[in-house]
């Protein structure tokens, strides 16, 4: 078992970040599955009372979305344009939900879809304040250089 926040992080950091689209609600709330094995976790190591905090299920489930944000900005550009202000405009993502299914060794996160919103607008930002935006992943950081 994993026995510090350190160690989880550490092994979620290093893990393979990709998920896999599980509902889209009409109303924005889009839920996404991640195998924990593929982020370094057995389910033996989520029975952390770390795991069930508000910051852990906010922290790594915004990195799932940063991590694979072309694939939530489709979900994004593929709502009804007339519906769009009221679903996402009109709307804050505050929290994510995350449910840990220990018998399959995977985890479900819920966010709406307007958090997106929010990513690709302070990434915008940066392009038009002349800072380049932040990687979509880590290994990305240093290829230019």
């Amino acid at each position: 078992m994993i026995n510090s926040i350190k160690d989880i992080f550490s092994k979620v950091l290093k893990g393979d970040m990709s998920v896999t689209i599980d509902n889209i609600s009409p109303d924005g709330d889009v839920t996404f599955i991640v195998s924990l094995e593929k982020l370094g976790l057995r389910p033996v190591d989520m029975v952390s009372p770390m795991v069930k905090t508000r910051f852990f299920v906010n922290f790594v489930g915004e990195i799932l979305v940063r991590s694979n944000i072309s694939m939530f900005a489709d979900i994004l550009t593929g709502f009804d344009p007339s519906l769009y202000e009221k679903i996402i405009c009109n709307s804050k993502h505050e929290d994510f939900g995350m449910y840990l299914d220990r018998k399959s060794s995977l985890a479900k996160w819920q966010m709406h879809i307007s958090l997106v919103q929010q990513i690709l607008t302070e990434d915008y930002d940066r392009v038009m304040d002349g800072t380049p935006p932040s990687p979509s992943s880590p290994d990305e950081s240093s290829e230019e250089e």
